[in-house]
């Protein structure tokens, strides 16, 4: 059982969606619907971490043009000859036109049934097995020597992770992982123009109230009672609540402390701090699980708490935040339709912000070397070509093919000004305006191509690999309420805000280096059916223990609780994945954080 939401982004995708954390996690904290953040990069095809990259008149070696078909290139997936400007720069710089096939998991099931593969393949973990036993993928190392030197060059200890667990014993090397980055290269470094999980609420009400110093999630109450106190119905009739969640398991009542506290989601029923290490949340009494209980608790005892809040889906929950219902979101991915609202209505600087918790920590995202969880590329021993799939690979693979995949051609959507490079003028307000900006100018449709993360910093210029992280760009974003939140904190843009934050030691960031995860072992069945068990319990136990009449009845249920998880054999779950976990660390042991 995991807290997180399981999607998909920079990370979190938690973070996609979350993250779509997933995406999430990533994904959510682009900032706006059409704005593109870029996807990964790579060991340059001409030379690994070279200090300079070919510009874009540079002629490529001339190569005999092949076809290469892929299953599941990217989020578009546009089916078909792909000629938008990044996939004709693709075909210029390697020879290869790309004809691509939409990601539709039915459509792979019966390609591996009958044995019809594409050349390329993204497929997920579960078809690894799958696909070494029935002999349908080649294995790369056979390749890497003479067309994918790079690639060999880039990620060695990856690689070699990879033919250890990832080849049903074989010790060969059949897939590669995509927005690979080590969490000391990546780790806290990048910019984003906001960050999604947090405590937000209505940043113009923060400001009526005298904008005090959050020191608690006990203040946050505190201040969303004041605001229930000056706005206690909507203009329609409707009574607003201070906080609200949904019908989503356990990650929309836990996800806002659990990052505050600084945790992650992990396996079973556990999560990880930042450095990797595990912690139980269920019976530890003071986790962040029970951290909270305690504040929606606190918020239906204070009369904060949308009764729906255990019932409603997350549509409902946002068609709220939509209407002003709500005082307080989990994350800024709903909160749009209520600030536009506000200013459709003449407050243009009203709405809703995150209110900094003195002392927690913000979410920034997940790292690992081992790149996206559950995307990751094989080649066809169908292929016709096989050599030059390798070839592709190692171009995307490169800090150039990554670039070209986050932000497009150089030349064309961005240039090189006084010696770094820039997204152009044109491409920033196309990524706002065009409402398919990707499947036009090919910016980010190819991030199941892109071997390293967008928040990798390229050896050759000093920048990171999507050029949409920048100050530059965060400036074309700015709306009236966010630039007064920057404003308020002497700051440019809302995440530059809590960057200034961190600076001055009031909050800290929370980058997680995810690197063990990639190798934890499935649960056996038996192991399985106690942690539905658990699952199902939670799911009953927590409106009980949030809507408990007072303190006494709170402890009561707990303690009822707690015993339950004893009479399903819940510790028998906890120690395999405390085993499952150090076992993970051993593994991953070679692979450079």
């Amino acid at each position: 059982m995991s807290f997180a939401k399981i999607s998909v982004r920079k990370g979190l995708s938690m973070l996609l969606t979350l993250m779509l954390l997933a995406s999430a996690l990533a994904a959510c904290s682009s900032g706006g619907n059409n704005d593109k953040s870029g996807e990964a990069q790579t060991p340059s095809s001409t030379s690994s971490g070279s200090s300079e990259s070919p510009s874009a008149d540079s002629s490529p070696p001339t190569k005999e043009p092949v076809t290469l078909t892929m299953f599941g290139a990217g989020a578009a997936d546009i089916p078909g000859i792909q000629s938008d400007p990044v996939a004709k720069e693709i075909e210029r710089r390697t020879g290869v036109t790309l004809d691509t096939m939409a990601a539709d998991e039915n459509k792979l099931k019966l390609m591996l049934a009958d044995g019809d593969l594409p050349d390329i393949l993204m497929v997920d973990h579960k078809y690894i097995k799958q696909m070494i036993e029935g002999n349908q993928i080649i294995n790369i190392d056979d390749y890497l020597k003479t067309s994918g030197q790079d690639i060999e060059k880039g990620m060695p200890e990856t690689l070699e992770y990879f033919r250890q667990n990832m080849s049903e014993g074989q010790n060969k090397l059949y897939f590669l992982p995509i927005h690979t980055g080590t969490y000391s290269d990546v780790g806290a470094a990048a910019p984003q123009y906001e960050y999604s999980v947090g405590f937000w609420t209505r940043w113009d009400m923060y400001q009526e109230l005298g904008a005090p110093e959050i020191k608690s999630t006990d203040d946050f109450l505190n201040l969303l009672a004041e605001m229930q106190k000056l706005y206690p119905k909507t203009e329609d009739g409707k009574k607003v609540y201070g906080v609200s969640a949904y019908n989503g398991g356990l990650w929309p009542f836990i996800i806002q402390n659990a990052f505050a506290d600084g945790y992650f989601n992990g396996p079973g029923t556990y999560v990880q701090d930042a450095q990797g290490n595990a912690y139980e949340l269920l019976t530890d009494e003071s986790s962040t699980f029970w951290n909270s209980m305690r504040y929606f608790f606190k918020a239906n005892q204070m009369g904060l708490l949308d009764p729906e809040a255990f019932t409603q889906q997350m549509d409902q929950y946002s068609a709220k935040l939509d209407n002003l219902q709500l005082l307080s979101s989990i994350a800024n991915w709903w909160t749009g339709g209520g600030n536009k609202k506000l200013a459709d209505a003449g407050k243009p600087e009203a709405g809703y912000g995150m209110i900094p918790i003195t002392g927690t920590q913000i979410y920034k995202g997940g790292f690992s070397p081992t790149g996206w969880s559950g995307k990751y590329l094989a080649i066809s021993k169908n292929s016709k070509h096989p050599e030059r799939a390798v070839e592709l690979l190692n171009f995307m693979f490169s800090p150039e093919g990554s670039r070209l995949a986050a932000s497009g051609v150089e030349g064309e959507h961005w240039k090189m000004v006084d010696g770094k490079p820039e997204m152009t003028d044109e491409t920033i307000n196309l990524s706002k305006t065009m409402e398919k900006f990707g499947d036009t100018t090919g910016i980010g449709k190819y991030g199941n191509l892109q071997g390293l993360d967008d928040f990798v910093v390229n050896p050759a210029d000093g920048e990171l690999i999507s050029l949409f992280y920048t100050p530059k760009v965060f400036q074309t974003k700015l709306t009236p309420l966010d630039k007064a939140y920057s404003e308020h904190y002497g700051a440019t843009y809302p995440g530059e805000a809590l960057e200034k934050l961190v600076q001055e030691g009031k909050i800290s960031w929370g980058a997680f280096d995810t690197t063990v995860q990639t190798g934890l072992a499935s649960a056996p069945d038996d192991i399985k059916r106690i942690d539905a068990k658990v699952e199902e319990l939670v799911k009953t136990t927590m409106p009980k223990i949030i809507l408990s009449k007072d303190e006494a009845e709170f402890n009561k249920v707990k303690e009822e609780f707690l015993d339950s998880l004893n009479k399903i054999g819940y510790d028998q779950s906890k120690q395999f994945w405390a085993q499952n976990w150090k076992d993970s660390l051993a593994k991953t042991a070679v692979l450079k954080r």
